[in-house]
């Protein structure tokens, strides 16, 4: 019966210290974690407005609509003539 009640208190005391621990880890992560929402919030900027300068520049050099259907229609004419589907 001793051993049972040491074994309960130790193991208390151990969740108690677990509890400790975790508490004073998470309050003192608090401010690192700040620093990696700004470096992530600078770099979400740069990617996004790196994106964006992509995306307008390929749309830039896009053919219109009726030069696409034009060469659509040459390239299958000439894998028509050459014999491929």
């Amino acid at each position: 019966m001793d051993v049972f009640a040491l074994l309960f208190i130790v193991s208390f005391l151990v969740l108690l210290v677990t509890l400790v621990v975790m508490h004073i880890r998470k309050c003192m992560s608090k401010g690192d974690i700040t620093v990696k929402e700004e470096v992530e919030t600078i770099v979400e900027k740069c990617y996004f407005e790196t994106v964006s300068d992509v995306a307008t520049k390929w749309k830039l050099t896009l053919p219109k609509h009726v030069t696409r259907i034009k060469l659509r229609n040459s390239r299958k004419l000439r894998n028509k003539r050459k014999g491929k589907k």
